[in-house]
């Protein structure tokens, strides 16, 4: 049996005349914690910031095919639009598989007018509707004849007279 009883409480450490007690595992708990924080703080700055990148198309509106030639192609192999200032035609720039660069040009075509495809569509059925009259009157003239060959052909056949009432024979 001891004289005193001994409390274990490992959160306090008292302090003897001002001098800090010594704890041998001490200089390893420190060295924990620092390595500890600058984990976390790498973590914070090593993250992957994403930014949100819109897709669109590369080029710049230029006044004419002799800016496109001059203008550098994209090394990606991605095409580069470059639409003429007026809108009348685009050109296409882009680097081809054998290392030359390719300039397609795309030009504006204005749409015919709308009322000269309707008259050039209503004529069209005009003549259609025609040349359907045309063979409709030579099927019927060609089967009116025919037809008429087949009634003289066929002689009528008496009916049978009804007798209402009466005697029959």
């Amino acid at each position: 049996m001891q004289p005193f009883p001994t409390y274990q409480n490992f959160g306090y450490q008292p302090q003897y005349g001002g001098y800090q007690q010594y704890n041998p595992l001490q200089p390893q708990y420190d060295r924990l914690a620092q390595m500890q924080t600058q984990y976390n703080q790498q973590q914070l700055y090593n993250q992957p910031v994403q930014q949100a990148q819109t897709p669109g198309l590369n080029g710049e509106i230029v006044d004419g095919l002799d800016v496109v030639k001059a203008k550098n192609v994209d090394m990606s192999g991605q095409p580069t639009f470059y639409p003429k200032s007026d809108l009348s035609e685009v050109y296409v720039k882009r680097l081809m598989a054998d290392g030359t660069s390719q300039i397609i040009t795309y030009k504006a075509v204005q749409p015919e007018d709308e009322k000269q495809k309707e008259d050039q569509s209503y004529v069209d059925i005009q003549m259609l509707n025609s040349m359907l009259g045309q063979v409709k009157a030579e099927i019927l003239q060609g089967i009116g004849g025919e037809l008429s060959e087949i009634k003289q052909m066929i002689t009528p056949i008496e009916s049978p007279k009804v007798q209402r009432g009466g005697n029959q024979k």
